[in-house]
């Protein structure tokens, strides 16, 4: 059993956040809303594989308590979805109590019990009011109408759910007066405003560099407004009506002063009360009246579908159970005899509640499919369930986000094979672990699952509810094999090169607080080896990239069954993707973003591939903005990052180099580097010279002279050239937006953000010198009247840069300047230190981390970035906040992660059935849970070009290749000989790699040379020597048509060579 982290009684009760622990989670659940959930108690009732991903997802989130109920005794089908029940378990425990010891490790804040008094019912429970949420897995659709009866008279919040097959239900309720306090997650958006017309209709116009982002029916508040200063008094906020994604309306501006200049616009979000109806009411519902187009009750997912038609199926299937004594239509029904009678409970409901049945056959094949597979629970729909269901578990405890208004049915029937082709034994059930799989995809498939060779990239949050997941489904499990102790045929390579953190904990479920510090692909990998022994798993620590081909080589991505990524960058991405298709291998690709999750299916020369569409890059701030204009926080940070590294990593590293490698190092800075070699010079020299410090108390001198320099000298010369009431050529307002008037500060030591940079920067300062810091404001006070502070004098000579174009002005002044530097290197030079009397010294260089609350890092960033943001009069922002930006980090929490896995995973199944799946049935799927969305599409089809090859058209997708058989002793004059006769056409230009092997414009004598030599000798004289387990070459070739097409193009684009050695 996984050792808990020590976490006392006190602490549980406490209503502060671990933000240690729920880092990530806290950039999507702010604090309010967290320390609304660590007071929420939960009873779940219902522990099949359903009730677990709800339970691990909503114990891992931090609600104050979770109590389980299941009076069930474990099954050995129960194994095939619940992760934490065990087969010593299987008719011994029941199954709450099987794994209750399981849940409780998940995190040590939370309250996990289980209710293990058979004479205690669900009634009872539901009455104590004891519980603010009450989940209900896979009751009777009779018992969730009674259960939510009870519930909603009782102004409880419930949820109800069902994993039947590929049939998922989800139901909630949370009374007649749900509170939300924010329905997106979404910031609050502010901009800067440019003018505001005086009018009846009063038009608020946003500077142009960035759309308002504001909605209909949005309130905004206004300050710093000139003029018109009306608005910045208002005691309301005003709803505004958008007219265009640089302008609102706020209404009657008439009685208001006059515009005059600069404003701030300021988004504020309202409670909004939401009102539900109990089941009972909803079943009522005609059709039209439930799906009514306003405000329909059922959120539809996928548009192919009709979510009417999937609500009466699960009404009639639920009738069908409670005839059958709780049971559904036998698994072997492939004439359809018990299905067909859910088809006509089905028909009579449609009738009674006005739908009609369109297609009827086409509906009843799919009803009697969805039917034959509803006795299953299995792990891909339970995982895609469950991240949903606790997500609204959560909004339930935080009142954060819009809940599910109020069913939500889904279907994954593509998956399924067509069973009227197959013999019923195919899907009878043997006693395994593994039944609810046979029970839907039949024995075959099932072998081929347990057959299959997988890569997994990533074994971080994503990758651990993968492992999970291909555990719960028998990928690489064959127990056939391991019964006849036979090699097994499938198997899985997981890789990462990160080990686990404290954060991870939060939603790598796999990790605990003892695995803190250990290779996250090896602690992954055991503890899904725990949850199914059948596992044939390989841990690696590698990165997947260039410099791993020598592992990751031709054998072993031919091997491969299909690969899965669960990477949090996208070059790495990219890699994988352009592998996976010169290897014609699936890529199962997701990723998350806070609550919101995509998942996309890459299926060889079928579709389009991941690196097919980019986003576009992210636009990069002015340097002009970041270190005189600034007008958002995210400049002040990214100014403030820029100094921290600028001050305690790369001038330190430049002196550690001057240090060990002296004239070496000068050298190579010459030569390398000119524009910067005086500067970096004249650094060497001051931090080796009368700059270094020798106690901590110089450190706080330098911090205190840094913090007048910076934060008041350099606005004080600003304003000297740009005065407050300054004008452009043109006569308009200098500082007019974007530009924000700045004021300098005068430091004060009984000001906490003051003493805050100066503590943070003179420890770092001494940290770089190897010198004793301090924390103590008694004796930095004491340092700091012993300070010096130079007074500041104005450069009348200053120039300031004030756009782009006085930056590229002044790179082609100093370029065309006749100034010689000779005189001033000479004298730099002379004036470094003598190395021989430093030796052994070496300085202490701040990579940045984030993470590390001891190190001074994020501390002299916020108080840098707030300092700057004072100047500017922007608004400052708390440590977190600004961690979340200067550390760029990704919001994350486990429900989106579990969500985003298990769709990903039924996309599996019909990459085994390839043979007999078209692109219509593939999805690819983009969720936001916080609204709630999600939506399903078909994958973008492969694009095809179209070329010319012996005057013929050719048309080729990115999945082909120009293959050559037999090419270790072909050369390039056979290279070339071949597209003269295969392809009546010239080759100019060859690059493998990114190295150019052969082109037109070489010297005769170069190509004379290079036409002799076979391909793989010339590919080593210039990339150098190949790996052994290199099989064939890849080249890129531009070649020209002897005879160009009257309809192409003269230099046509063909796909990649490969000459296979």
């Amino acid at each position: 059993m996984s050792a808990r982290m020590d976490v006392d009684s006190d602490t549980k009760q406490s209503d502060s956040v671990d933000e240690a622990l729920y880092n990530r989670q806290l950039y999507v659940i702010d604090h309010e809303s967290m320390k609304k959930m660590q007071q929420s108690t939960v009873l779940l009732a219902g522990m099949n594989g359903l009730g677990a991903e709800i339970a691990k997802n909503t114990i891992l989130a931090g609600v104050k308590s979770v109590t389980v109920y299941d009076q069930q005794t474990v099954q050995i089908n129960d194994l095939a979805s619940n992760f934490y029940l065990k087969p010593e378990s299987v008719g011994k425990q029941t199954r709450s109590a099987a794994c209750i010891e399981d849940l409780k490790s998940l995190n040590p804040y939370v309250d996990v019990s289980v209710v293990d008094d058979s004479g205690i019912s669900l009634q009872q429970l539901i009455e104590s009011k004891k519980y603010d949420v009450v989940v209900l897995v896979n009751y009777t659709l009779d018992e969730v109408v009674r259960y939510n009866t009870i519930a909603h008279a009782l102004n409880l919040r419930f949820i109800s759910c069902d994993a039947l097959g590929v049939f998922g239900q989800i139901f909630v309720d949370f009374g007649t007066e749900f509170e939300c306090t924010d329905l997106t997650g979404e910031p609050a958006v502010q901009g800067m405003i440019v003018n505001i017309s005086k009018d009846k209709h009063g038009i608020v116009q946003v500077h142009e560099d960035t759309r308002h982002g504001l909605s209909d029916g949005d309130f905004v508040r206004f300050e710093e407004i000139e003029g018109m200063t009306e608005l910045n008094e208002l005691s309301q906020p005003i709803a505004i009506k958008v007219t265009s994604p640089y302008a609102f309306d706020i209404g009657d501006t008439t009685a208001f002063g006059d515009y005059t200049g600069n404003g701030l616009y300021f988004q504020v979000k309202r409670d909004q009360k939401l009102s539900f109806l109990p089941l009972s009411e909803l079943l009522s519902m005609k059709d039209a009246v439930l799906m009514n187009a306003k405000q329909p009750k059922i959120l539809q997912s996928d548009f192919s579908k009709n979510p009417s038609e999937q609500h009466l199926f699960y009404r009639a299937l639920q009738e069908y159970r409670v005839a059958h004594e709780n049971t559904f239509p036998p698994s072997t029904d492939v004439q359809g005899e018990e299905c067909g009678k859910v088809f006509a409970i089905f028909k009579r409901l449609c009738a009674e509640y006005g739908l009609k049945c369109q297609e009827e056959e086409e509906v009843k094949s799919r009803v009697i499919a969805l039917a034959r597979a509803s006795s299953a629970v299995i792990n891909p729909m339970c995982a895609f369930l469950g991240g949903m269901v606790a997500q609204e578990v959560l909004k339930a405890c935080s009142h954060k986000f819009t809940p599910l208004q109020q069913l939500f049915y889904f279907d994954a029937m593509e998956c399924l094979p067509d069973h009227s082709k197959m013999n019923s034994a195919e899907f009878a059930p043997i006693n395994s672990r593994y039944d609810d799989y046979i029970k839907v995809f039949g024995a075959e498939l099932q072998r081929r699952v347990w057959q299959s060779r997988m890569f997994l990239v990533g074994a971080g949050a994503i990758g651990c509810e993968m492992l999970k997941n291909w555990a719960m489904m028998g990928v690489a499990c064959d127990p056939q094999k391991q019964q006849q102790q036979q090699p097994q045929q499938g198997h899985i390579t997981v890789t990462d090169m990160d080990q686990i953190e404290t954060s991870n904990l939060n939603r790598q479920f796999l990790f605990r607080q003892k695995d803190v510090g250990s290779a996250k692909a090896v602690s992954a990998a055991k503890a899904a080896q725990v949850m199914n022994a059948d596992l044939a798993i390989t841990a690696h620590e590698n990165r997947v990239g260039s410099d791993s081909e020598h592992v990751y080589n031709y054998s072993f991505w031919n091997g491969l069954t299909a690969v899965c990524t669960a990477l949090d960058n996208v070059s790495a991405r990219l890699y994988v993707d352009a592998q996976c298709v010169f290897y014609r291998k699936p890529l199962l690709e997701s990723g998350t973003l806070g609550t919101k999750g995509n998942t996309q299916i890459v299926v060889p020369n079928l579709t389009e591939s991941y690196g097919s569409t980019r986003d576009p890059e992210e636009k990069g701030v002015p340097i002009c903005t970041l270190k005189n204009f600034p007008n958002k926080i995210e400049h002040t940070i990214q100014w403030a990052r820029d100094d921290f590294e600028g001050e305690f990593t790369h001038i330190v590293k430049d002196i550690n180099r001057f240090l060990e490698e002296g004239d070496t190092y000068l050298a190579e800075l010459h030569s390398n580097n000119p524009s910067e070699e005086v500067t970096t010079l004249q650094n060497i020299k001051k931090h080796l010279g009368d700059a270094r410090p020798l106690s901590f108390e110089q450190c706080v001198h330098w911090a205190r002279n840094k913090f007048e320099f910076d934060f008041s000298n350099r606005i004080k010369q600003l304003l000297y050239n740009f005065p407050h009431d300054a004008v452009t050529t043109e006569g308009a307002k200098f500082w007019s937006p974007p530009k924000r008037a700045p004021d300098a500060i005068a430091f004060d030591d009984n000001d906490a953000l003051h003493m805050a940079y100066i503590v943070a920067a003179s420890n770092l300062r001494a940290s770089v010198f190897g010198l004793k810091g301090s924390t103590e404001f008694a004796e930095i006070r004491q340092h700091l009247k012993s300070c010096t502070v130079p007074p500041f004098r104005i450069d009348e000579n200053a120039e300031i840069e004030t756009g782009e174009k006085d930056e590229e002005k002044e790179k082609t002044a100093a370029m065309d300047a006749d100034i010689d530097f000779d005189a001033e290197l000479q004298q730099l030079l002379q004036a470094l230190p003598d190395r021989k009397k430093l030796i052994g010294m070496k300085l202490n260089a701040a990579e940045f981390e984030k993470d590390d609350e001891t190190n001074f890092h994020m501390d002299f960033v916020q108080a840098s970035a707030n300092l700057r943001a004072r100047n500017y009069r922007i608004a400052e922002k708390s440590k977190h906040e600004i961690k979340k930006i200067a550390g760029k980090i990704i919001p994350a929490i486990a429900t989106t992660t579990a969500l985003v896995t298990g769709l990903i995973c039924l996309e599996f199944y019909k990459l085994l059935q390839s043979q007999n799946k078209t692109i219509d049935h593939y999805r690819s799927s983009y969720v936001n849970l916080a609204l709630p969305l999600v939506t399903m599409s078909d994958p973008v089809p492969a694009p095809q070009t179209t070329v010319y090859k012996k005057g013929e058209e050719w048309n080729y997708t990115l999945w082909d290749v120009i293959e050559i058989k037999n090419g270790a002793n072909m050369t390039m004059k056979d290279l070339i000989q071949y597209f003269d006769t295969e392809w009546q056409c010239d080759l100019s230009m060859m690059s493998y790699g990114n190295a150019m092997v052969y082109a037109f414009y070489m010297n005769a004598m170069k190509l004379m040379k290079r036409k002799k030599m076979k391909l793989v000798d010339l590919v080593q004289e210039v990339c150098g020597k190949l790996d052994d387990g290199v099989k064939a070459l890849r080249f890129e070739v531009n070649v020209d048509y002897q005879t160009p097409p009257q309809n192409g193009d003269e230099e046509p684009m063909l796909p990649t060579v490969v000459v296979y050695l």
